[in-house]
Order: structure tokens, then sequence, then C-alpha cells
């Protein structure tokens, strides 16, 4: 889970504090979003996006962690490509 608590501990946080330092854009999968996460972005994660796609409970998602975060990872690049073909045919 991301959220303003993240701030407090979390790895995720940390390195995006790091990378922001040295002017790399960093973006976090996470299982859940929770409330407003612009002090979280403020740190240095520039995207925030949740794996889970549907409904369900938490014990199905963590025992398909692993083909969420592909799934999501795969949605993530599909979109970086689509906005380049975009750019490219201007």
């Amino acid at each position: 889970k991301l959220d303003t608590q993240s701030l407090y501990g979390k790895v995720p946080i940390g390195i995006a504090r790091l990378a922001k330092r040295n002017c790399i854009p960093a973006i976090a999968f996470t299982g859940k979003i929770e409330g407003d996460l612009t002090l979280v972005k403020k740190e240095g994660l520039e995207l925030v996006l949740p794996i889970v796609d549907a409904a369900m409970s938490l014990d199905d998602a963590l025992i398909n962690g692993k083909e969420l975060l592909y799934r999501a990872s795969r949605r993530f690049i599909e979109t970086i490509q689509f906005t380049k073909s975009i750019r490219e045919e201007r």
C-alpha cells in the first residue's frame, strides 16, 4: 500500500528521494493507493500505479502478486509505446 504514511519509512519513498537527488524519474507499482499522494509525489515519485486490475480479496492479490505486477508493467510499457507512436505521427 502506498499512502501519506509511506513518507515515514517505506523503501519506495527512500528510493524516490535518492532518484530525485540524481534527477532520475521514479515510479512505484503498488498493491493499493490510498488518499492524496501529493506529498508522496513531491518526494520524487513521478507516477504511482496500482497492480490490482480487478476487485479481489487481499489473499487473492497476494497469491497472484507476481502475475498482477507483470500485467501492470506490461500496461505501463504499452502506454509508453502508445505515447511514443502518437508523438512520432505529429
